[in-house]
């Protein structure tokens, strides 16, 4: 049983005791004391109940504070690839091709497009819905080189002027991956999911008169 619930039930149990009391009040002698400090507890009770509901005045300003702070509210995932590439420089007589091999590590910002009219929040009777759409990327991946080799080295491509093409090539490569593989990803789009429910528990839970926040769930549009 909940507190909300218990709280209800203490309450209804202090009116019908005090109606009671005030409808037999001839028969039982004098009771006024009594019933008034019924009401009293009655009172504080109603107005704990208001805190178990409080957090509804503050969906509205909830949504406002998420608007825009989708690079706050993200899910940091870091992967590392070993990647191999070949390097070619065509002449008009021939041409040269070069074999690379990478190590990079890549960091992602993962989350939700929190941008006005692209998201909703409503309560509903289980609680509080966030409606989204899918996670993307909310930065540009941050790509780091950790080593590489060129095995059979060539004569006309300079071993520094091909890992600067490759590292130039990286952040767009991983940009498109982190789109199409890496926020797609159940288990990142978990944690994005966990981030948000979090970060919007904690608004409501700061709120003047707030009790207790209710369920939230995030749902895709």
């Amino acid at each position: 049983m909940t507190a909300f619930t218990k709280t209800i039930i203490a309450t209804m149990a202090i009116t019908a005791v005090a109606t009671y009391l005030l409808t037999n009040k001839y028969a039982w002698g004098n009771i006024d004391p009594i019933v008034i400090q019924m009401q009293k507890e009655n009172q504080r009770i109603e107005k704990d109940l208001i805190g178990y509901t409080k957090y509804t005045d503050y969906v509205s300003l909830g949504k406002q504070t998420l608007e825009g702070q989708a690079k706050l509210i993200t899910a940091k995932v870091s992967k590392v690839y070993l990647r191999n590439q070949y390097i070619e420089r065509n002449l008009r007589v021939f041409s040269s091709k070069a074999a690379v091999a990478l190590t990079y590590a890549v960091e992602y910002s993962v989350g939700f497009d929190l941008t006005p009219n692209k998201f909703d929040i409503v309560s509903t009777s289980e609680g509080i819905e966030i409606k989204v759409k899918r996670p993307v990327l909310v930065a540009k991946p941050a790509v780091s080189l950790l080593s590489y080799d060129m095995p059979e080295e060539s004569l006309l491509i300079d071993e520094k002027d091909a890992i600067l093409i490759i590292q130039k090539q990286l952040p767009k490569l991983e940009e498109s991956n982190g789109n199409n593989n890496v926020a797609k990803d159940p288990a990142v789009m978990a944690l994005c999911e966990k981030r948000l429910i979090e970060f919007f528990h904690g608004f409501l839970a700061k709120q003047p008169g707030v009790k207790a926040v209710p369920y939230i769930k995030v749902t895709y549009m």
